[in-house]
């Protein structure tokens, strides 16, 4: 399962699920730049927090991440293992765990599910609870 988290397309591109094209695209370039350069750069995305393998930012997996969420059903699946910030609770947890405070982003996302069922405006909550 770490698999799916670790070596996700999005965390490889330093990105989450829902961000646009263009923020896509501005990090792929840059992760290419100083993948030519034989330098691997950071994102805010990658977590190493919690305990992830590193990241490989080359040019091939770089490429590779990028075909894998040009497909839909490929986007998906992986979008499933990943964050997504949809609403105004996801940005405040994502907040917390740029900071690194597992506790309170996950916190925060708990008190927003308080036994509701999964509906299309919570769904990112569970989402988010889950890649967590």
């Amino acid at each position: 399962m770490s698999i799916f988290l670790s070596k996700n397309p999005f965390r490889v591109l330093g990105v989450l699920t829902n961000d646009s094209v263009r923020i896509i695209e501005k990090n792929i370039s840059k992760f290419k730049a100083y993948a030519k350069l034989d330098k691997n750069v950071d994102s805010n995305y990658d977590f190493n927090f919690l305990n992830f393998q590193k990241i490989n930012r080359d040019v091939s997996s770089l490429s590779k991440s990028q075909n894998i969420i040009l497909i839909d059903n490929d986007k998906l699946k992986h979008s499933l293992f990943w964050f997504i910030n949809h609403n105004t609770y996801d940005n405040i947890a994502l907040e917390n765990l740029l900071k690194g405070d597992v506790k309170k982003a996950m916190g925060t996302w708990k008190k927003c599910i308080n036994n509701k069922k999964i509906s299309k405006n919570i769904f990112s909550i569970y989402n988010n609870l889950s890649t967590l």
